[in-house]
């Protein structure tokens, strides 16, 4: 996080960007001969996860401030509620074209969504 950088714990930040470098190459390196470009994707994918979590706990264990509150998991809590709601969907026209079974359910995340939002929106 840039809060890090920011407040004079630059040096931090940087172990982070190092560790981060090291993890991905090492995550890479194993991943990649076993499922080749997914592999590399999550690689990364668990490389930048890991870094982000060790940030929050540094920017909260360091400068007593935590950057999240619980009302960010309603929009993940929606984003959760939609994703299943088109892999369900996917599921069930697994046997259709594929374009169309992916606009209805990209379709049918969308307006899952939009009402999940609504319904968990404090107004």
């Amino acid at each position: 996080m840039h809060m890090l950088a920011m407040s004079g714990h630059q040096y931090l930040k940087l172990y982070g960007d190092i560790i981060l470098a090291i993890t991905n190459i090492i995550l890479n390196v194993v991943l990649i001969p076993l499922w080749g470009p997914l592999g590399a994707a999550i690689a990364t994918a668990a490389s930048i996860a890991g870094i982000n979590i060790v940030r929050v706990l540094q920017v909260k264990y360091v400068l007593h401030v935590y950057p999240y509150s619980f009302r960010y998991l309603k929009v993940l809590l929606c984003g959760v509620i939609s994703a299943l709601s088109g892999y369900f969907v996917q599921y069930l026209l697994k046997d259709n074209f594929y374009i169309i079974s992916m606009l209805i359910s990209t379709s049918i995340m969308i307006i899952v969504y939009f009402f999940d939002f609504l319904l968990f929106c404090d107004g």
